[in-house]
């Protein structure tokens, strides 16, 4: 049984104290960020040291962290002079989204570099985590890319696995909150991609994906009893993708400047094992602009447009879905549903001192049956603003609170990692 809570009133207060604290947050005195330079003065005095408190809170702070981070190699990397230091980091996970409600798990991030890989080479990573919610659902996921030597090869993708009953509103650009029904479900991805570089930083190739869906479970007045939709008590979408993709950014983790141009399209068939016929296009554009240097880092602006078109006999779980902790925050994931979405985010990024940095974005998006049917009107809006908290500095990895509003909503969310 889905557990349906209360909304509570902490998102709108959290955002209101994001407007009128973060000013007191950047006066953080520099003995608790990064050193600067004194500014001078007439009398050329020395600055007054830092306090001892402020001192040894930093010092326990900083160790606290690196006992969750695991240096493996570390004697290879004092022994041989220019060798990556291959990372572990192992944490508790505690999030929260609409979607899931709190969860609780466990996560490892293993950061590396293959050998003979160079300063041009970019951090891989391979991620793993499982949470269990308080919806009473299972995650396990897991989100990587290897960079090969040189760049020559990337090979990302996603492997996840779900026991997932969530909330359904219907099929539409409009449909009502009162719509709102319980649809449990399993589901299984597999989903790895090739890529080659042929010049610079532009890349070609493919994979394939897998996607099961099973153990459908509806409320027994449920509209989806009498759907037509492919897909409603299960699918499983077999297909070849191929891939473009343009990727300059600085980090994959934590982009500051950088662009990433990526699109996909995939062909589903029995042929291939599934037993639904159809094509799926996703198109995944962003760009980070690295602005003014302050104290803990640069400010960066970050932008993202998004793309996703089906067309032919589309599983259920195969529409695009508008909402979500990455793309139009604020929105419940699968508020709004049809073959067709698209989206975009402006997001801007400032850190205040070595650890702590804050956030504001904006979004806008709409889902349509086809791309005939996008127009301007009935889009969506978003806006909200959050914290950062960096749990990993040699990869600038963040832990991050952020909460948002729609149109006739409001939502949080407390996770890893950037939204994009």
């Amino acid at each position: 049984m889905l557990f349906l809570y209360p909304k509570p009133l902490f998102p709108a207060c959290f955002l209101l104290l994001l407007l009128t604290g973060l000013p007191a947050l950047a006066q953080i005195p520099d003995s608790v960020s990064a050193a600067a330079p004194p500014a001078p003065s007439a009398s050329l005095a020395p600055p007054p040291p830092p306090t001892a408190a402020a001192g040894d809170s930093v010092e326990f702070l900083d160790r606290l962290l690196d006992f969750f981070e695991f240096d493996i190699n570390r004697r290879k990397v004092a022994a041989q002079p220019g060798t990556y230091p291959t990372k572990l980091v192992l944490a508790p996970i505690i999030s929260y989204s609409p979607e899931t409600n709190w969860g609780a798990g466990a996560g490892a991030k293993f950061l590396f570099k293959l050998p003979k890989s160079g300063e041009e080479t970019r951090t891989s990573n391979l991620p793993i985590s499982a949470q269990y919610t308080l919806n009473n659902q299972l995650l396990l996921y897991s989100g990587y890319t290897v960079f090969f030597p040189r760049e020559a090869f990337i090979l990302k993708g996603n492997l996840e696995y779900s026991n997932f009953p969530r909330l359904f509103y219907g099929i539409g650009n409009n449909t009502p909150h009162t719509n709102e029904e319980v649809y449990g479900y399993r589901t299984f991805l597999f989903e790895p991609l090739l890529v080659k570089r042929v010049v610079g930083k532009l890349f070609l190739g493919g994979g394939f994906r897998y996607l099961s869906v099973g153990g459908v479970e509806l409320e027994k007045d449920s509209p989806l009893n009498q759907s037509t939709v492919p897909g409603v008590r299960g699918s499983r979408s077999t297909g070849i993708e191929t891939a473009l993709t343009y990727d300059t950014r600085d980090n994959v983790l934590n982009a500051t400047r950088g662009m990433l141009a990526e699109a996909t399209h995939g062909w589903y068939d029995s042929r291939f094992g599934g037993n639904q016929q159809y094509e799926l296009t996703k198109i995944d554009t962003r760009q980070y602009w690295a602005l003014g240097h302050h104290r803990g880092g640069r400010s960066v602006l970050a932008a993202q447009l998004y793309g996703y078109f089906a067309t032919g006999a589309v599983p259920l779980l195969e529409y695009g879905a508008l909402g979500g902790g990455d793309l139009m925050r604020g929105y419940y994931e699968g508020r709004f549903l049809d073959r067709s979405y698209a989206a975009a985010q402006v997001e801007f990024r400032r850190p205040v001192s070595r650890r702590f940095g804050f956030v504001a974005f904006a979004s806008a998006g709409r889902v349509a049956d086809k791309v005939s049917d996008f127009s301007f009107s009935h889009i969506k809006p978003a806006v909200g603003s959050g914290v950062r908290f960096k749990i990993v500095k040699a990869e600038n990895l963040n832990l991050r609170f952020d909460a948002a509003v729609g149109k006739d909503t409001y939502n949080f969310y407390f996770n890893v990692a950037e939204a994009f």
